[in-house]
């Protein structure tokens, strides 16, 4: 599949990157773009809605939900991931868009396993959502006082109004 743009005189040149298209029965896509022989395994999931879909007066709830996606599923705790992960050099992390992780090349099936089971059978443990949305009530109450995050909310509002994307993220 190539989407290259034609080359202009004097442009720079458009790198060309092999892209494999698949079509999961799940409806779900999945793009692959090997790299043979690469010292480490990038995957990007992005999941459909985002804080796009946060409830009225709930803004939040995506980002809140992504920054606990690595803390435990209903088979391995916050704690057997990281043992699982660290010896491979991998790491995982989430937001409201989705889940990203890498992982030394060779233990890809180890990081694709963890991340199935994270998107399939995430836990949430109690204390960790307490702690994190103490943390972001916390950063809420930084950036009311902060005259830029002030000004860069204001002008979201102003363009995109009631839409999603003038309310924030998290």
């Amino acid at each position: 599949m190539s989407t290259a743009m034609p080359a202009r005189a004097g442009a720079s040149p458009v790198p060309q990157l092999p892209l494999e298209r698949f079509e999961l029965a799940s409806g779900a896509v999945l793009l692959v773009s090997p790299r043979p022989g690469a010292p480490i395994t990038a995957v990007q999931i992005h999941v459909r809605g985002g804080h796009a879909l946060d409830p009225e007066g709930l803004a939040g709830v995506a980002s809140l939900t992504g920054s606990l996606a690595d803390r435990g599923t209903r088979n391995l705790s916050a704690q057997e991931i990281t043992a699982i992960l660290e010896p491979a050099g991998g790491s995982i992390s989430g937001d409201s868009g989705g889940l990203v992780g890498t992982i030394e090349g060779h233990s890809w099936r180890v990081l694709l396993e963890l991340l199935s089971d994270l998107l399939i059978s995430p836990s949430f443990p109690r204390d960790k959502l307490e702690l994190a949305r103490s943390r972001l009530l916390d950063r809420l109450q930084v950036e009311a006082g902060d005259p830029r995050t002030q000004a860069s909310e204001d002008i979201r509002r102003l363009v995109y109004g009631e839409h999603w994307l003038g309310r924030p993220d998290h």
